[in-house]
């Protein structure tokens, strides 16, 4: 019974847990990658265990451009608390075009949406795009409309190159960080970095994440955990002991 009641007090004392839920194609796992490098917590991606992202703490839902019946779905059965994300803000024709998208599906769902890009949110710049934007904001080399272009017509090293930058940060992110470096060229990879991640919209997430986690300690877990002490007790010797740990 000792290794049980051990097993509940990590559950209850153990990092915030987030499940990143969404239909294919939101780029949940790309947020549930932010989330975790960005802010410490345990984001569960589509690959973690279903049991695990069953018992997370809280979800935070990615929906794409609009909302979807299984959105609405979704979030009507859920039970925890649930941050609601309007996904690839990026590529959404620009920020105030993500912002109307937000708003449309804060509308419709009656809760506040967040806009963000999680492939700017973990965003980085190493050394090697750092060099290579230099070289291209130099040149005057811009993103065109169609991103896919930016690497063709050119020899292989450098479509290599150009295609790397483009997974890495996106068009969008390229096209930013382009015109940064070209104001700023001193500026170094850990600080364009910054700015570029800083373009993601994540840190919105910061208050609702908190105020969720401080919900989730005092009331979802500590009934957990309650529940689970209460199943040991009943089962086993040990009662008064067990008891005494319900009004911690």
């Amino acid at each position: 019974m000792t290794a049980a009641v051990a097993a509940l007090d990590r559950r209850w004392r153990a990092p915030l847990t987030i499940a990143v839920t969404g239909h294919h194609g939101t780029g949940r796992d790309t947020v549930a990658a932010a989330l975790t490098a960005r802010f410490g917590v345990r984001a569960l991606d589509t690959q973690a265990p279903p049991e695990d992202r069953a018992d997370a703490d809280l979800a935070v839902h990615v929906l794409g451009a609009g909302v979807r019946d299984c959105d609405r779905e979704f979030l009507a059965a859920q039970r925890r608390p649930v941050i609601v994300l309007s996904g690839k803000a990026d590529l959404r024709g620009g920020p105030e075009r993500a912002a109307r998208l937000a708003a449309g599906a804060a509308a419709d769902l009656q809760c506040p949406v967040y806009s963000v890009s999680g492939l700017l949110a973990a965003a980085t710049v190493d050394d090697a795009l750092h060099a290579a934007l230099r070289g291209w904001a130099g040149a005057g080399i811009e993103v065109p409309v169609l991103a896919a272009a930016f690497a063709d017509g050119v020899e292989p090293d450098e479509r290599r190159r150009r295609s790397l930058a483009l997974a890495t940060v996106g068009a969008a992110g390229l096209r930013a960080a382009l015109r940064l470096h070209a104001a700023h060229p001193e500026l170094p990879a850990a600080a364009l970095t910054a700015r570029l991640r800083a373009l993601s919209g994540l840190a919105a997430l910061v208050e609702p994440i908190r105020a969720c986690g401080t919900a989730v300690a005092a009331d979802r877990r500590t009934r957990r955990r309650r529940r689970g002490l209460t199943v040991l007790a009943a089962r086993g010797p040990g009662r008064d002991q067990l008891e005494a740990r319900w009004i911690r």
